[in-house]
C-alpha cells in the first residue's frame, strides 16, 4: 500500500463522522450486475482505517476503501 495514499485517506475520513452523508464519484462504475454496489452517494454507517461504509437510500449498503480513493475515487460530504 502507497504510504501517500493511506495518508490522503486517513485525512479523509478525520474529517467524516457516521450518520454523515457523502457523494462518490468513482473512477470505474460497473454497468453490468453488482452496479448496486456502486452507490453516488448515501450515510455512513462505518467507518475503519482502510474503508467508509455507507447506506444508500433505498437500503443497499457500500464500501470506498483506500484502493479505490488510490484509483480516483472522490469523497465530498454533504448537509
Amino acid at each position: 500500500m502507497n504510504q501517500l495514499h493511506y495518508r490522503d485517506f486517513l485525512d479523509l475520513i478525520s474529517n467524516l463522522n457516521v450518520g454523515d452523508r457523502i457523494s462518490v464519484k468513482w473512477s470505474n462504475k460497473r454497468r453490468g450486475i453488482g452496479k448496486e454496489c456502486y452507490l453516488s452517494e448515501g450515510e455512513i454507517v462505518q467507518i475503519t482505517d482502510n474503508a467508509i461504509y455507507f447506506r444508500g437510500d433505498v437500503g443497499f449498503t457500500a464500501g470506498i476503501n483506500i484502493g479505490d480513493i488510490a484509483m480516483g475515487a472522490e469523497v465530498t460530504p454533504f448537509s
